[in-house]
């Protein structure tokens, strides 16, 4: 299997590369969700809106939507007094996301098999 570092990495570089279109927000969550996936965003690292606003070059309005949408999806939390800040995965919960995509790999696996071509099977018993 391959690293997850690295893997989080494509995710971000796809993400990244993929910023081109949609609102401002939809870009700021895109480009802030690539930069948390890189490690660009250290876990546990407070945000500062102005900062963030300023790199990115857009107003605090929609990087507030942006955040909204990465605390949504877990990848910021909110905490009176502190702000925002990138989560920091425990082990408890990279577990579990390892349990689930095990699973899906497993499924997606199955799922190519029955729905491949033998000529894309034969491809797969030659290359193995």
């Amino acid at each position: 299997m391959a690293d997850i570092g690295e893997e989080c990495q494509q995710i971000a570089d796809q993400s990244a590369s993929t910023n081109d279109g949609g609102t401002l927000a939809e870009q700021g969550y895109r480009r802030l969700s690539a930069a948390i996936l890189a490690g660009e965003l250290a876990p546990g690292s407070k945000i500062s809106e102005h900062a963030l606003a300023r790199h990115y070059g857009v107003s605090r309005g929609p990087l507030r939507e942006a955040l909204h949408r990465l605390q949504e999806r877990k990848l910021i939390t909110r905490s009176a007094n502190q702000g925002p800040r990138i989560v920091t995965p425990s082990t408890e919960v990279l577990s579990e996301l390892f349990v689930v995509r095990e699973a899906l790999e497993g499924m997606a696996a199955r799922l190519a098999v029955i729905i491949a071509t033998d000529t894309k099977r034969g491809a797969w018993r030659s290359a193995s």
